[in-house]
């Protein structure tokens, strides 16, 4: 049930409509977004320090 309205297979979008009214879903689009922050963020906590050069 969950995917048909995630995605809207089989329905014209009253569904989706509905349950985003009731909060049982969310915007997509604070999703991609909130995933990508914690890509980034574990990059840049697993990237390698820059160190002095000593000539």
């Amino acid at each position: 049930m969950s995917t048909f309205l995630a995605t809207g297979w089989g329905s014209n979008g009253e569904a989706r409509a509905l349950a985003m009214t009731e909060g049982c879903i969310g915007n997509s689009t604070l999703f991609i977004l909130f995933a990508a922050l914690v890509c980034i963020g574990v990059v840049l906590y697993t990237a390698p320090l820059k160190r002095d050069k000593k000539e």
